[in-house]
């Protein structure tokens, strides 16, 4: 059984996500959450909570270990918190983060909004772990639609991904670990602009 710790729980990505996890009997599922969202409930009772802000190196530490990956939502203003994760994960020798991160960090020239995601996404690319990368065009609440991967240099001309199909990308990531270690992945709905 896999112990997956995800932090950045927050948006609708996040819980549709969490409910996908939930159903996989081969996790083990811990959310990282601030104490404002104390009032988060899950439908499963094997799903540990942890109370705790990822801007505290110690509460990452103790939060981050004895797990097999780290699944981080981030937002762009996860700067110093994504240096804290990845200390705290070589710290307790967790090696494999799965991230989903805005698509255009690779793109030339930068867009001003674009500049602190791209910022945290080198930060994870330069950590020296086993990191996925998942960079979605744009994320809706459709159904499950067909979609493409490409890597970081094929930039995807497609359009908007359904947050629930993220999932199976996601579990096909955890379950090919090697496949995808050090990869920046674009996931969008092809031939769609």
């Amino acid at each position: 059984m896999k112990k997956l710790i995800f932090i950045g729980v927050n948006g609708d990505l996040a819980n549709h996500v969490i409910e996908e996890l939930q159903t996989q009997s081969n996790i083990r599922l811990t959310l990282f959450l601030r104490p404002a969202k104390r009032g988060f409930k899950t439908n499963v009772d094997n799903v540990r909570i942890i109370e705790g802000d990822s801007q505290d190196h110690r509460a990452l530490t103790r939060s981050i270990a004895r797990h097999d990956i780290v699944f981080l939502n981030l937002t762009g203003h996860s700067g110093e918190a994504s240096r804290n994760i990845t200390t705290a994960m070589k710290e307790t020798h967790v090696k494999r983060i799965i991230v989903i991160c805005p698509i255009a960090v690779y793109e030339t020239p930068l867009t001003p909004i674009v500049i602190p995601y791209k910022k945290i996404a080198d930060t994870i690319r330069n950590s020296g772990l086993e990191y996925t990368i998942i960079q979605p065009t744009w994320l809706t609440c459709t159904g499950r639609l067909h979609y493409k991967v490409t890597g970081e240099v094929e930039f995807e001309k497609g359009m908007a991904i359904s947050q629930i199909q993220l999932f199976p990308l996601i579990n096909k990531i955890m379950e090919a670990h090697e496949k995808y270690m050090l990869k920046n992945l674009q996931a969008s709905i092809p031939n769609s602009q």
